[in-house]
């Protein structure tokens, strides 16, 4: 149809805002309305409008005619019309039961929603705030392949594949081993030294360069940590500026370092 008429009749406007029944087909018109009058001698003239339906009923109606035409029969025997009619048929009488107040919406299920823009971004956000957070150095983390917690040490950065995290075990500092940054759950951040904290005597702590812990013994004035190593160098006592601390560490018990 042309976007424009050569008339200027106030009911052209008009008549172009509401249905287009042109584009109804009327071969499928005139074959429901064989199936209407049938209906009609059997039950009665627009019967849904004076009596309630039932959803499921026309549901099974329209669906046992839709397989009978999917399985290759195109007419029905009781009636000799189309089963696509019938089908027709059905879905008309269930708008204008619906539109008359006369329907049994026995469906029993709630209605789908199309989620919006927004209700998409949240799912979204709170996806993205169940996912564990990104590896980094100094993190304890499980992993699927080996039993007991590692402390991650360096990364190496995968082209087209997971990242190699290399890791060393809590329980046995010596034991070092990567693994595919997916294997790896459970991740647990290092707790930041407070700024102007002083660890108390006996406590250990984790060193930023080597990533080993290290009993403190004392700490002096001009804030610097005393300390036994427990790590690759050895038991030595060292002094250690504070601020090269990563985070306390805490030994895991025994049912940690054999993957409890």
């Amino acid at each position: 149809m042309p976007d424009s008429y050569p008339d200027n009749n106030p009911k052209t406007a008009a008549g172009r805002a509401k249905p287009a029944m042109r584009a109804v087909p009327t071969t499928a018109l005139l074959a429901e309305g064989q199936v209407m009058v049938l209906g009609e001698q059997k039950y009665g003239r627009l019967n849904w409008r004076s009596k309630v339906v039932s959803a499921s009923v026309y549901y099974d109606a329209i669906m046992r005619h839709m397989f009978d035409w999917w399985e290759g029969r195109n007419v029905d025997p009781e009636s000799g019309q189309s089963d696509l009619a019938h089908v027709r048929a059905c879905c008309g009488i269930l708008i204008d039961a619906a539109a008359h107040g006369n329907l049994n919406d026995d469906r029993g299920v709630q209605p789908l929603q199309k989620p919006s823009a927004a209700g998409m971004q949240a799912a979204l956000d709170e996806t993205l705030a169940d996912a564990p957070p990104e590896v980094q150095v100094g993190d304890l983390v499980r992993t699927k392949a080996r039993l007991g917690k590692w402390r991650v040490t360096h990364i190496e950065a995968g082209t087209g594949e997971p990242s190699k995290v290399w890791c060393e075990t809590v329980y046995c500092p010596f034991e070092t081993a990567w693994f595919p940054a997916d294997d790896l759950y459970d991740i647990e951040k290092p707790t930041p030294t407070p700024v102007g904290f002083t660890p108390p005597t006996g406590s250990r702590w984790i060193r930023k360069g080597d990533l080993t812990d290290w009993l403190v013994t004392s700490v002096s004035p001009d804030r610097y940590l005393v300390g036994l190593g427990y790590g690759k160098s050895g038991r030595d006592n060292i002094s250690i500026r504070l601020s090269d601390f990563l985070s306390e560490f805490r030994p895991p018990s025994m049912l940690e370092g054999f993957g409890a």
